[in-house]
Formats: C-alpha cells, sequence, structure tokens
C-alpha cells in the first residue's frame, strides 16, 4: 500500500501557528497603543493636580524644555490649568488631543499631543508646543534680573528659546527700575524685554511752586501726589475670558500702548469700539471703519473675532481679546488685537 502523505496536515498546522504569532502579534501593538494612550492621560491628569512641573516637562522633547527657566512657565501653566479650567481636569489630556484651548483658562499655550513611532509599529504620544524667543535689550547685560525671584542672567535669557507660559520679570539698571509680565502663548512669536526707564514728573505744591523730581515709572514706594501725577486715569473694563466677549463690553476709545512683529507699523495706533460698528485708526490718518455683523469665539487661538456681513475693509474679521498686562507698575486690563502674526496692546481711555 502507498504510504499516505502528512504534508497538508503540516501545512495546515503550520498556517495556524502563523496566524497565532500574527494575531498575537497584532493584539499586543493594540493593547499597548490602548495602555499606552490611557497612561498619558492619567499622567497628565496627575501632573496637573500635583502641579508636577518636572514630570510636566518630562513630557515634552527636550529640545522644547532647554532654557534655564522653563520650569517658571510650566507652573504657571499648571496652575492657570488647575485654577482656571472650567472643564474637568481629568478632560484636559482629550482636549489638547483636539488641538483645543483649554475653557476657562487665561492663556491658550498651543499644546497638544503628537504620535510618535517608538518601536516598530508601537506609538508613542508626546506633548508638543512651539517656544519663543525673548528679545533682550544688549543695554540689560549689566541689569540684576529676576524672574519670579529666581536670578538669571542675560545669557540664561538668550541661549535658548522660551517654554511656553507667564514670566514675571523684575529688572533693575543702575537706578531704574520695573515689573514686566511676559506671556509665552506657544505660538512661536517672540516677546521683547524694555529697558527700565526714569521719567521727570513736574510736581505742584500747596503754594503752586514746581519743583522737578527724577522718579522711577514703574516704583510702587512713591508718594500719593507722585502716583497721581505718574498714573493715568483708570478706565479698564472687567477682565472676561475671550469666549465671554461682546461688543459692548469693548465700548470706548482705545489707544496702543506696545505692540510686536509689527516692522512697518502697520498695527492700528486707536481702535474705538460701539455696540456696533469697529473704528480703526492706522498710521497716516488711514482709517477702517466696519458695521459688526456677527461675532465668533476662535477656540484655536482663544481670540473672538468681529465679523461684518457688508465691509470689505476689514475682510478677514477682527481678533481680539482682553488681557491683563503690567504698565508703568500697575496691572491693566487691556485689548489686545492680533492680525496675520502682528500684536499689538491698548488701553481704554
Amino acid at each position: 500500500m502507498p504510504k499516505k502523505s502528512h504534508k497538508p496536515v503540516i501545512i495546515i498546522v503550520i498556517l495556524v501557528i502563523i496566524v497565532a504569532i500574527i494575531g498575537g502579534f497584532y493584539y499586543t501593538i493594540f493593547n499597548s497603543k490602548k495602555n499606552t494612550s490611557s497612561s498619558a492621560d492619567t499622567g497628565l491628569t496627575q501632573v496637573i493636580q500635583n502641579q508636577n512641573a518636572d514630570k510636566f516637562l518630562a513630557m515634552f522633547d527636550g529640545n522644547t524644555t532647554k532654557s534655564s527657566i522653563s520650569k517658571i512657565g510650566a507652573k504657571s501653566i499648571l496652575l492657570d490649568w488647575n485654577q482656571n479650567s472650567t472643564v474637568d481636569i481629568g478632560k484636559i489630556s482629550s482636549t489638547l488631543k483636539k488641538g483645543q484651548k483649554i475653557a476657562g483658562t487665561n492663556n491658550n499655550y498651543h499644546i497638544k499631543y503628537e504620535e510618535t513611532t517608538k518601536m516598530l509599529f508601537i506609538k508613542q504620544s508626546k506633548l508638543t508646543t512651539m517656544t519663543s524667543k525673548l528679545i533682550v535689550p544688549s543695554k540689560l547685560k549689566k541689569a540684576s534680573i529676576k524672574v519670579d525671584g529666581k536670578s538669571v542672567s542675560y545669557s540664561d535669557l538668550t541661549k535658548n528659546n522660551l517654554f511656553p507660559g507667564v514670566y514675571n520679570f523684575k529688572i533693575k539698571l543702575n537706578k531704574a527700575e520695573s515689573t514686566q509680565r511676559v506671556t509665552i502663548l506657544g505660538d512661536g512669536r517672540s516677546a521683547t524685554l524694555l529697558v527700565p526707564k526714569k521719567q521727570t514728573t513736574t510736581l505742584k505744591t500747596s503754594v503752586e511752586k514746581s519743583s522737578n523730581k527724577e522718579v522711577d515709572n514703574n516704583n510702587q514706594d512713591n508718594s500719593d501726589v507722585n502716583k497721581k501725577e505718574s498714573t493715568p486715569s483708570n478706565n479698564d473694563p472687567t477682565y472676561k475670558d475671550a469666549s465671554q466677549l461682546t461688543s459692548s463690553d469693548l465700548v470706548g476709545t482705545w489707544d496702543g500702548v506696545d505692540g510686536e512683529n509689527d516692522p512697518v507699523g502697520a498695527l492700528p495706533e486707536k481702535i474705538v469700539f460701539t455696540a456696533t460698528t469697529i473704528s480703526v485708526q492706522r498710521a497716516h490718518s488711514i482709517q477702517n471703519n466696519m458695521n459688526i455683523g456677527s461675532a465668533k469665539y476662535s477656540e484655536n487661538d482663544g481670540l473672538m473675532v468681529f465679523y461684518s456681513d457688508d465691509d470689505v475693509n476689514i475682510p478677514n474679521g477682527f481678533a481680539v481679546k482682553l488681557v491683563k498686562r503690567q504698565y508703568n507698575g500697575q496691572e491693566r486690563v487691556m485689548l489686545e488685537q492680533d492680525d496675520q502674526g502682528m500684536t499689538g496692546w491698548y488701553i481704554r481711555q
């Protein structure tokens, strides 16, 4: 009798083994990906709850956190998320994965998740954002500079770009001193430190004799008379998150006090809001007007954008928000206007 061939059985066994190996491989990959994602979500939630800046920075690429003061920025972000978020802290991770601003917080730091291939098909999630160059005038090389109480040098600030967050600077140069708040928003735009200046103020005595006194324009310990003469009248609006802004909140005349990324002077010098219109006055008496037709909140930029249905002078809309910034030694509520990478800050008169 001819012998029976065992080849079909062997082939079937081999196929079963191959299918089992492939199935097990993909099952391992799927679970690894699922566990990695879950671990990242849980990890970020715990970091926010515990305000652990070191672990938070470890979730980013090393090139993003090179600055010696990155921890200060990280702490400010975690504090903002923990104290001001109107969404559950456990949902912040999923919000970042959508590339959205955390509702209720002071700023959009443009932080999101990015998946990278760790090993073969296994992916790893890391947080990503953009750093910003801090422009520090050369005059400050000899200045005493502190950031949130930490002494730093000129080279510390210029060697590496800044991680997103809020940085409170105290700068002393000779007899001049100033406090400046710099907010890095993770959008790559540069920020600038200003050289503190002294100003001469003429003070009237009770018998109307004049005497010139040199005062620091950022000194909080001046006499009541000095403060009255050097501080503008405060007509600031009540601070609101951009998502809640209406044109009625901004009614008034706003004068420009600072700007960045505007080499040709294209930003408005003055902005006038009414409940239904916006009037923009630029250099050389150029003026644009628009009737407000609608307004839409941009979650990605954290800005309220006003649009007109019938005016082509401002076709891309007028994007603004209220921010808190230091001005002449006081924290003021300013109007921030953003236009294609340029940013201007305005105080209501």
